[in-house]
């Protein structure tokens, strides 16, 4: 399909780090199919990389919102991580996105912790263990 060959194609823009590309040809996946979260995780890294975050936090919460069951815990944690990340770097007001994702478990944040953790990324582990604790809820 054709949200396949720009998500593919941004992939390659990003790899030869064309970032402008990366960006509109992300979005154009995103048109053609935005249930779809590998779309919306491509925009969301591309407006990182080109310093936009409230955009990139947007995508990244509208990526973790369009992910099925059958893509898996795993790459629940890695849209998680690139969105905490991001939120992070942002200054004041920067975890209201957090509002938008009551909904995500307790364990799936503590599993996340434990991925920063093992990458030495303390501060990133700490907030998202805070995140869990405050959460509450025990399944998604």
């Amino acid at each position: 399909s054709l949200a396949v060959l720009y998500g593919n194609r941004a992939e390659c823009h990003h790899k030869l780090n064309n970032i402008t590309n990366f960006l509109e040809d992300a979005k154009k996946n995103v048109d053609y199919d935005g249930t779809w979260y590998k779309g919306h995780h491509r925009v969301g890294r591309a407006f990182r990389e080109r310093g936009k975050l409230p955009n990139a936090v947007k995508a990244f919460v509208n990526a973790y919102n369009t992910l099925k069951p059958a893509d898996g815990e795993q790459m629940k944690r890695v849209i998680l991580a690139d969105l905490v990340e991001t939120a992070i770097q942002q200054k004041a007001g920067s975890h209201t996105f957090l509002k938008e994702l009551d909904f995500v478990s307790t364990a799936t944040w503590f599993y996340l912790a434990y991925d920063f953790i093992k990458k030495k990324e303390w501060h990133l582990a700490e907030f998202v263990v805070k995140r869990a604790l405050d959460t509450g809820v025990d399944s998604e």
